[in-house]
């Protein structure tokens, strides 16, 4: 377990379409996420909720170290994340096929970490590959399979096998199931709640689905404009949102439902 801490997290990027005004330093940065703190506590599932383009996905990838922060700190167990520390995190991306190298197999994908680390020695990279893969529901058979012939939901299983194969402490999910069907949703999600028990996992849940959050996330932060407006229980917040933008998510959820519900 692994308690995951950010604080005042501000991420920019570039504003391509005005190079012209690149002569002025600031006016050619786009905020992506400003100040944003969040404290998610050992073994806790925490949901962060928000549209699409609310900076979300950014902040997931500044906690990795994936995209430079302007300014800001992670912190696992109170303590800056260094190179040595960052290990303890691993990622699951939304779009699964594209993380993964087409020619190799699930074998090689899941293992790839494990040998990029030179965590152990092959017979055990073995073991911890097979120990991954029945976690995530995938069969021996599936190990020499290559991504093109596996579905959306198996890919994603793979993808969270690579995940946890090196027994991290923390596990980011961006947007894990929005591809899939509803029941390759339900499927997966009830992994990931087994894996997260089993491994005493603190998981980072992303999401823009407000039924997925609810399903799975003991709290929720809601993200707008790459700021955090309210954060709380995820039924406090469902059932009793306090800040607009929460209430306007929740209506929005709930017209749906009307329109697809008659």
């Amino acid at each position: 377990m692994a308690k995951l801490t950010v604080s005042n997290a501000h991420v920019s990027y570039a504003n391509r379409s005005h190079n012209w005004l690149r002569t002025n330093r600031n006016s050619n940065r786009i905020r992506a996420v400003g100040g944003v703190e969040l404290g998610i506590e050992s073994g806790e599932c925490f949901g962060l909720v928000g549209e699409s383009g609310c900076g979300k996905s950014t902040l997931a990838r500044a906690i990795m170290q994936l995209v430079p922060m302007d300014r800001g700190n992670v912190l696992i167990d109170e303590q800056i994340l260094a190179n040595a520390s960052l290990r303890r995190m691993q990622m699951v991306f939304q779009n699964a096929q594209s993380s993964m190298n087409p020619r190799m197999t699930v074998e090689l994908i899941v293992s790839d970490p494990l040998r990029f680390e030179n965590r152990c020695h092959k017979s055990e990279r073995a073991d911890r590959v097979t120990q991954a893969l029945q976690l995530v529901g995938l069969e021996e058979a599936f190990r020499k399979r290559y991504p093109h012939e596996l579905s959306g939901g198996q890919l994603q299983r793979v993808a969270i096998a690579r995940a946890i194969v090196l027994d991290p402490d923390v596990l980011i999910c961006d947007e894990p199931v929005s591809a899939l069907d509803v029941t390759a949703q339900v499927e997966i999600l009830d992994r990931l709640k087994e894996i997260q028990i089993d491994r005493s996992l603190t998981l980072l849940f992303i999401t823009h689905d407000l039924d997925i959050a609810a399903a799975i996330c003991d709290r929720l932060a809601v993200m707008h404009q790459g700021r955090i407006v309210e954060t709380g229980p995820t039924a406090g917040v469902l059932h009793n949102p306090k800040h607009a933008y929460t209430q306007s998510l929740i209506a929005a959820r709930l017209h749906a439902k009307c329109v697809v519900e008659p």
